[in-house]
């Protein structure tokens, strides 16, 4: 995939079950033309979800330019307000792999405001 003379997108939105699998960020490792993030669930999720998750990326999402810090300001609020098995996996040109946000230890807290 993205592998011909066309570029690879700078943002694959993944809208299926485990579109931000591990094994797809392996897959695109060995790759030499490949997106520098990835945004999906690791896991299978409703259509509701994904309806809710990607209004809210989308409100924020700059095909231009990749603001991580942003993306991580929307991932919070998706894992915080739709489910946690949201992510990002970004790839690191000095490890050579894709990373993932938010790690498995990170907590959201959901706040009200009047």
């Amino acid at each position: 995939m993205f592998q011909g003379s066309d570029p690879a997108p700078k943002i694959l939105v993944m809208s299926t079950c485990c579109g931000a699998s591990s094994g797809l960020g392996r897959a695109f490792s060995r790759s030499t033309n490949r997106p520098k993030l990835i945004i999906g669930s690791s896991d299978a999720r409703y259509f509701d979800d994904y309806v809710a998750a990607w209004a809210l990326l989308y409100r924020r999402l700059n095909c231009k330019d990749i603001d991580i810090e942003a993306m991580q300001q929307v991932l919070a609020k998706i894992c915080a307000v739709v489910h946690k098995s949201f992510r990002y996996l970004g790839w690191d040109d000095e490890r050579e792999r894709y990373v993932r946000y938010p790690s498995k230890r990170t907590r959201f807290d959901v706040v009200e405001r009047e």
